[in-house]
């Protein structure tokens, strides 16, 4: 079914507080920000789309002239959880959501002022998982999980409009957990993926009817790797995956050519990684946002050439959960996620500069490049979560005062490249 409705637009302009030098806004209350999805155009314009529970909708916000405007998108019956979003050419966004109550995917975009929506798959309960690319001929691509069976699955345009799924990968079952597609050619796409038999995260290769898969990382270990994941390719073809370590509570990264992959930690710092994002910036440099349920608070980072930078954004309970990001083509960041506990969409707007980075109290500059939390010059320590009170302790130990029992992921991988970033 394909439908077209009118743009009815309502503009918040909330007085956001100044956080260092990120400006955080509240653009809407009551029950919403659910699945955000957070992308920028050629014209730096961020669109936010999201699910609004207390309405059953799907919405997309849109920040013009200094305010943000806020556009209902789909409001036939329950429509708008695990919503992907991307900005075309024109910088207008398009859409792919599930409906919730018939579990069919849907997809909206929209053009000349209109929103058009329509439903692509129907026959069979699907809607988990979604992940939506712009091809390079204009089309949409889009994964999710077939949920009657588990697998992964990959929908594609033709030049006429008509669209077609294949299954990606039969064998192993998702487990209803995220897919990162990247579009990298018209007949080359990868696809990280989580392995719910196995407990690992994978990538498949292919277009169309044609695909091959492999483990990265975790596999037959049953740790959960990538229960929690994003992905995205640069210019070069190399691909970049965030993803969340279930068992350890911890964030990891995975970057370089799709076959050879380097892996390292971004955050071992409390409890956190879920949920996450990840994009590149226009110098092909990763920044994930991510949610630490330790200790509530939602926190940022990116990678330059030597190591992470990770920056709290904000705090509370239940403050950054469904958290994204876009990043335009001037370095500025746009975060949005969801204050549970007010039932609030919030975005925080800007930069890094000016902020301390999170575990960092030095009253001196740092000494060795990192965040360390005492000025003393020789303090290698790069164990933010230690639990003894030795302020210039060199244990490398994530968790607690002894190193028999953690896991160190450079004495184990050290050809794993780059550096822990916190």
């Amino acid at each position: 079914m394909r439908r077209s409705i009118l743009v009815f637009v309502f503009v918040l302009a909330f007085g956001g507080a100044a956080y260092a030098a990120f400006e955080i806004t509240t653009i809407e209350t009551g029950n919403t920000g659910v699945s955000t999805a957070t992308a920028v155009g050629p014209a730096d314009i961020p669109d936010i789309c999201y699910y609004d529970a207390a309405n059953k909708m799907l919405k997309v916000a849109e920040l013009t002239q200094g305010a943000w405007h806020i556009y209902p998108v789909d409001s036939d019956g329950d429509v708008g959880m695990n919503c992907s979003l991307y900005v075309d050419s024109g910088d207008d966004p398009h859409v792919a959501y599930m409906d919730n109550a018939n579990w069919d995917l849907r997809y909206a975009y929209r053009s000349g002022g209109l929103w058009s929506t329509q439903t692509l798959v129907s026959d069979k309960p699907v809607g988990l998982a979604i992940c939506m690319r712009e091809g390079p001929a204009g089309w949409p691509r889009i994964t999710y999980e077939e949920d009657e069976s588990g697998v992964l699955t990959y929908l594609w345009f033709d030049g006429s409009g008509q669209w077609y799924t294949y299954v990606v990968d039969p064998v192993n079952y998702m487990g209803g957990r995220k897919s990162g597609l990247m579009v990298m050619s018209q007949d080359l796409n990868y696809i990280a993926y989580f392995d719910d038999g196995l407990g690992g995260l994978r990538l498949a290769e292919g277009n169309n009817t044609q695909w091959t898969n492999w483990g990265v990382d975790g596999e037959g270990e049953w740790n959960n790797l990538g229960w929690d994941l994003m992905a995205a390719a640069d210019d070069q073809g190399e691909l970049h995956i965030a993803y969340y370590d279930q068992v350890e509570g911890r964030l990891k990264y995975a970057w370089g050519p799709p076959h050879s992959l380097n892996i390292e930690w971004i955050d071992t710092h409390g409890w956190c990684g879920f949920p996450l994002d990840l994009k590149l910036d226009a110098n092909g440099r990763p920044h994930v946002v991510y949610f630490d349920d330790g200790d509530q608070m939602l926190r940022y980072a990116y990678r330059d050439d030597v190591r992470w930078h990770i920056f709290e954004i904000d705090h509370g309970d239940h403050v950054g959960e469904d958290c994204s990001l876009a990043v335009d083509s001037q370095g500025v960041v746009t975060i949005a996620y969801r204050d549970s506990t007010a039932g609030s969409l919030k975005v925080a707007r800007g930069d890094s500069s000016g902020l301390p980075e999170f575990g960092d109290d030095d009253t001196a500059p740092d000494d060795d490049a990192t965040p360390d939390d005492d000025a003393t010059p020789s303090d290698d320590d790069t164990a933010p979560a230690d639990d003894d009170s030795t302020p210039s302790d060199d244990d490398s130990t994530p968790t607690d005062d002894d190193a028999d029992d953690d896991l160190n992921f450079y004495e184990a991988n050290p050809s794993s490249g780059g550096s822990c970033g916190c």
